[in-house]
């Protein structure tokens, strides 16, 4: 009995053995209502490199979280009509309303057409979505009274921003047309009329709608200053501050070669002779300076010197390799030399 319930029991066990060491072919039934969502990641960030223009908007995802360095900049030019104004690219989330200086005045020795009659006119706010906005210009253009708006450069420059989150496509679409819309509909009793007839045209409202409308990606910002939210249209007026903590790590304090000479890197900077810039402030050893904006003009000493060995090592080889091709070269004309004697001895001994 026990020899048979011992070989029944290593029947079973090969049984369970073969069932589990076979490849199953079967139809795994598909669950409906169940969405496949692709999850497109952005590329990695790289510190090495300012933020830059991204042909794939995903790509902008990358610098989310990471801190912004905004530099000085001056105000336009009070009085001089600039639609195309640098201080035109950051929006707060929520429109403010400021009160316009009287734009019914005199310009380049004129009045305005039908500004002047001023008996007819009312002071008037306007609501925008400009970040701290800053009246810079009211005059007249081709017979339009117009209010140029921008943002004050000395309340959002020299600042700190953190990039809180990107927008782009459908959504970057929605935030810019709630901005266009509600800022058209706060201002749509701010022109003034004489007898019926619109006397104020607010460019800036026209030039904020097209730039808003062109760009590809949105960002929201934290003016870390304040907490404030602020949209960016163009952030690349900004300097990351990782790449900029980079360029100093790598090659502030270094020794390093410019064209075949060896410079001291003092300092890196933005040098706020140059539109601020990032520079490389170099130094050599007869004390003279030199400013630089762009680090392929340079590499570090401990770049230079590994450069220069492995290029003899290459050299090296390339000697290396041309002696053993050489030598190939005169075994193949030695055998064959051999090989034409032997045939010519061999013909001797015939003879």
């Amino acid at each position: 009995m026990k020899v048979k319930a011992i070989l029944v029991l290593l029947i079973a066990l090969n049984l369970i053995s073969d069932l589990y060491s076979q490849v199953t072919i079967g139809s795994i039934e598909k669950k409906e209502n169940v969405d496949e969502k692709i999850v497109l990641k952005p590329e990695a960030y790289d510190s090495t490199k300012n933020i830059t223009y991204q042909d794939n908007p995903i790509n902008y995802y990358k610098y989310i979280g990471l801190k912004l360095y905004l530099p000085p900049f001056s105000d336009p030019e009070i009085g001089n009509y600039n639609v195309e104004a640098y201080c035109k690219f950051l929006f707060s989330p929520k429109p403010v309303s400021t009160k316009l200086n009287d734009p019914f005045k005199k310009d380049r020795g004129g009045f305005f057409n039908r500004c002047s009659d001023d008996h007819h006119l009312k002071f008037k706010n306007i609501s925008t979505y400009v970040y701290k906005p800053f009246q810079y210009y009211s005059g007249n253009l081709n017979g339009d009274c117009i209010v140029e708006i921008s943002s004050n450069a000395m309340e959002v420059s020299d600042k700190y921003y953190t990039i809180i989150n990107v927008y782009s496509d459908n959504e970057r679409s929605r935030l810019c047309e709630k901005i266009i819309d509600d800022e058209l509909a706060q201002n749509k009793d701010t022109s003034l009329s004489v007898s019926g007839i619109p006397i104020i045209k607010v460019y800036n409202l026209n030039w904020s709608i097209r730039k808003i409308r062109d760009t590809k990606v949105l960002f929201l910002l934290r003016n870390d200053s304040n907490g404030d939210s602020v949209y960016c249209i163009n952030p690349f007026h900004f300097i990351l501050v990782p790449y900029f903590l980079k360029k100093k790590e790598l090659y502030q304090n270094k020794n390093v070669v410019h064209a075949g000479s060896k410079w001291l890197c003092i300092d890196v900077t933005l040098d706020k002779n140059n539109n601020y810039i990032l520079s490389y402030i170099l130094k050599n050893d007869n004390n003279e300076q030199l400013i630089l904006d762009n680090d392929l003009d340079f590499i570090t000493e401990v770049e230079y010197i590994k450069k220069q060995r492995d290029e003899k090592i290459q050299n090296e080889k390339r000697i290396a390799q041309q002696k053993e091709w050489e030598a190939q070269k005169q075994k193949e004309v030695n055998i064959r030399l051999d090989k034409q004697r032997q045939e010519k001895e061999d013909r001797k001994s015939v003879v």
